[in-house]
């Protein structure tokens, strides 16, 4: 597998280079992983928004083959555990990361922003907007109104799109030296609204 070798170690085993920290491609060890190890840096990609999907599947194959508890059936227990521990964390880091909008969530946790435990807030009108869509749509789904019903969904596959949109832009400028407080409140208030767009667009089936 090519890759761009973003992980700057070498193989304490070996020496060969490694692309990702936990396990040497060339003679397979596993290595235990630090706490501070993110999902980037364990697939070998630097830590911002834009990522090559294709290459981190290719790179979450390779690896899940690497690591993977039949591959080192014949090591010793710790061994054993170590690949069932980081076959786990490939594969959580990999949910992660393939998903827009959790990668957009994971690194606002990663530049230290809001929790949306903590920081339920949305973007000023949205949730009285949502309610009169979602009343809306019921009325006219009593009434058998299905241009009106077509019109709304239209309207939230829309504010949908909008807002992922606004998630993705908002993601791209952590990076960015301008990333301060009121950007991430930003980047969580529009993380929160996303979740109840999506609850009704599931409702009116979008």
């Amino acid at each position: 597998m090519e890759t761009q070798n973003l992980y700057p170690h070498r193989c304490s085993k070996c020496n060969a280079q490694m692309f990702s920290p936990v396990v040497c491609q060339s003679c397979q060890t596993l290595f235990d992983i630090e706490r501070d190890v993110d999902y980037f840096t364990m697939f070998g990609f630097e830590r911002k928004f834009d990522i090559d999907s294709e290459e981190l599947e290719k790179r979450f194959i390779e690896l899940s083959r690497l690591v993977h508890p039949d591959f080192h059936s014949n090591d010793v227990d710790n061994v054993m555990m170590l690949s069932m521990q980081i076959t786990s964390e490939l594969n959580q880091a990999y949910e992660t990361l393939s998903d827009p909008i959790k990668r957009a969530e994971y690194l606002l946790a990663l530049s230290g922003g809001p929790d949306a435990e903590k920081d339920k807030s949305t973007p000023e009108e949205l949730l009285p907007y949502i309610l009169h869509l979602r009343e809306s749509f019921e009325f006219a789904q009593a009434q058998d109104d299905k241009a009106k019903t077509d019109e709304i969904r239209q309207s939230i596959k829309v504010l949908k799109e909008q807002t992922e949109q606004r998630i993705f832009q908002l993601a791209r400028e952590l990076n960015s030296p301008s990333n301060d407080n009121s950007l991430r409140s930003e980047l969580r208030k529009q993380l929160n609204a996303i979740r109840y767009i999506n609850n009704l667009a599931r409702f009116v089936n979008v």
